[in-house]
C-alpha cells in the first residue's frame, strides 16, 4: 500500500516469520495516518470478506475455508485499526522489528486506552538499523523446506 501512495520501492522490506505466525511488509518512511489505516483493512476486506462471498457464490468450501482463517489472522489488523482510528493526528512508523511500531503525535498517549496494544515510551525518533529487503528467520526456511518436501513427495504418491 505504501508504494501506491508515493513510497519508494526501496524503502521496503518483505519479511516471513513462521513461529511469529506473521508474514509482513515493513516501510523505512512514515506512513500517514489515512495509508496505514486503508493498509490494515485491505487483507481483511480483499482476501477475507471477498474470498469468503467468492467462496459462497461457487459454493467452494476451500476459499471459504481459506478465508476464515485469513479473517481470523487479521485480529491483530482489525485491532490496530481501531486503537490508531480514535488517535487524532499521527505519522506510522515500522522500525526492525516486525511485531512493534511507533507513532509520531503530538498528543500523551501514556493515559490514553489502547485495546490490544502497549504503550510503552515516548521518543523523539526510532532506529531504523536492520531492516533487509528480505527478511526470512531460520525456522520460517526449515518449515518451507519441509512443506516443499512434503508437497511434492505427496504429489507424487
Amino acid at each position: 500500500m505504501g508504494l501506491i501512495y508515493g513510497a519508494d520501492f526501496k524503502n521496503i522490506t518483505f519479511g516471513i516469520h513462521l513461529e511469529k505466525g506473521i508474514m509482513c511488509t515493513l516501510c523505512k518512511e512514515n506512513i500517514s495516518k489515512r495509508n496505514i489505516l486503508i493498509s490494515l483493512l485491505c487483507p481483511f476486506i480483499l482476501i477475507g470478506v471477498f474470498t469468503y462471498f467468492i467462496g459462497i457464490y461457487f459454493n467452494n468450501g476451500v476459499l471459504v475455508w481459506l478465508s476464515i482463517l485469513n479473517i481470523s489472522g487479521c485480529s491483530g489488523d482489525l485491532m490496530m485499526f481501531f486503537a490508531l482510528a480514535s488517535v487524532k493526528r499521527f505519522e506510522y512508523s515500522e522500525y526492525d522489528n516486525p511485531i512493534a511500531f511507533g507513532i509520531y503525535t503530538d498528543y500523551d498517549l501514556s493515559n490514553k486506552k489502547l485495546f490490544g496494544l502497549k504503550y510503552v515510551k515516548a521518543v523523539d525518533s526510532l532506529e531504523r538499523n536492520d531492516l533487509k529487503k528480505l527478511s526470512v528467520s531460520k525456522i520460517s526456511i526449515i518449515f518451507l523446506i519441509l512443506f516443499l518436501f512434503f508437497g511434492i513427495f505427496f504429489c507424487i504418491i
